[in-house]
């Protein structure tokens, strides 16, 4: 299934982004929906597609140059970008612009000022129903939020109909027991060279002829076929959800054919928890404590004990940094470094004594493989362990997930393309699941 241009363009249009990652998002449409980008001035994106992989590279930008370069796990394979302005310069839909074209597209007539809200934006006006009522662009992120908006409709002014990006189901039906009629964007306009085109506008009035205004469900369905319809609530297509009496296995449904139940794994509570909030950023360490949580607190040690490395070992404390990594330059790190590793030759040195030192070489060793890396990228340094560990952790077994659905390559596709992996996961996939 190839994703309507709509979703991305109503899910993002607040984003700057480079035209790169413009492009992979709005796919073969990239070329007739770029004349509704407009750049951001003087803006440069914070990331770059790798031409590659897709995977999501920093910018940096030192002495006038900008650079992109790999933070997630596939990071040793790929190769750092050079970069110029055209290609970091940041863009993002040019709202006005695109509700002007469905504007004309609709032939609609000017309306009277409406405050627009993050959710819904009056295009309009247009006579259905004998009389002259608004016409509202509608922005959901997913099924929970589209019905929420069509409940909301007598908050819209006069409202006549609502234009979503993609269909959800039971939203039309909410708007027809309040007398509004929907369009679909996704079905009925398309991205040209010209512009938009498509039915959208026979598609608004000849659905608004069937609705009587003030109507209610019951009086549109019938009343039994109403009440059926609110205790069964909306058939869904896509649907991941937990299953079984000790939760041993998944039900997944895409595109409306059902797989064989899933047996559980780790990847596939991450998978439901990125599919139940589209668009929303998960750190990866928040996903890995959802099958991993963390150890309770360790029991401190007693008071005025002076704690030796096995101490600290067993009471998982840690040692603090060397007092000379405070404020020193590399060039005194390499002397602190070059003084410890002479002390360790010591052949009188207590085992003790030798660890200590050598842990305090790890730590300078650490302090100047960071600073190499924050003069050659601006300022980013390696990853701690504590946090390298649950990312490759959590990707790994995102992956693992994916392909235990097999059945449906549609599915593994779908879902490989659409997670994105890294720090932050997020699934951008355009889909309402059932979850």
């Amino acid at each position: 299934m190839t994703p309507s241009p709509w979703t991305p363009i109503s899910l993002w249009r607040h984003t700057p982004e480079c035209l790169a990652w413009w492009r992979l998002v709005l796919g073969a449409d990239y070329d007739a929906a770029r004349a509704f980008l407009k750049p951001c001035l003087g803006l440069a994106a914070t990331s770059f597609p790798c031409p590659d992989t897709g995977l999501r590279l920093t910018i940096r930008e030192t002495a006038g140059r900008f650079r992109a370069f790999p933070t997630g796990e596939d990071a040793s394979d790929a190769d750092d970008l050079d970069l110029n302005w055209d290609d970091v310069q940041a863009w993002q839909v040019d709202g006005p612009g695109l509700r002007g074209e469905l504007a004309r597209l609709l032939k609609l007539g000017p309306g009277p000022e409406f405050p627009d809200c993050a959710e819904i934006e009056c295009l309009g006006t247009c006579k259905l129903c004998g009389k002259h009522r608004r016409v509202y662009l509608c922005h959901a992120i997913c099924a929970e939020n589209a019905i929420k908006i069509a409940e909301n409709a007598g908050a819209a002014p006069e409202a006549g109909c609502f234009c979503f990006a993609e269909r959800y189901p039971g939203v039309e039906t909410v708007l027809r027991s309040r007398g509004v009629a929907m369009v679909v964007l996704a079905e009925s306009a398309a991205f040209g060279p010209g512009g938009l085109s498509g039915s959208c506008g026979a598609v608004c009035r000849g659905v608004a002829a069937k609705v009587d205004v003030g109507s209610h469900a019951a009086e549109i369905l019938g009343e039994k076929a109403a009440q059926k319809c609110a205790e069964m609530g909306p058939a869904a297509e896509y649907v991941f959800r937990r299953i079984g009496d000790k939760g041993d296995f998944w039900k997944i449904v895409f595109e409306g054919c059902e797989l064989a139940p899933v047996r559980h794994l780790a990847g596939l509570t991450y998978i439901h928890a990125l599919l139940s909030r589209p668009g929303h950023y998960f750190p990866a360490l928040d996903l890995y404590e959802m099958e991993n949580p963390p150890p309770p607190e360790v029991v401190a040690p007693s008071k005025r004990k002076t704690l030796d490395s096995e101490d600290r070992e067993r009471y998982g404390t840690g040692g603090r940094p060397h007092r000379l990594l405070e404020g020193q330059t590399p060039d005194n790190l390499r002397k602190a470094k070059a003084a410890l590793e002479a002390k360790c030759e010591d052949d009188d040195l207590s085992e003790k004594q030798r660890d200590h030192f050598e842990d305090q070489i790890a730590e300078i060793e650490k302090a100047l493989s960071n600073s190499r890396v924050a003069a050659a990228t601006g300022g980013a340094t390696f990853e701690d362990a504590e946090a390298k560990q649950p990312r490759q952790a959590v990707s790994k077994t995102v992956s693992k997930a994916v392909a235990a659905m097999a059945e449906s390559p549609t599915l593994v596709k779908h879902l490989s393309a659409a997670i994105h992996k890294g720090n932050s996961l997020f699934y951008t996939g355009g889909l309402t699941w059932d979850t």
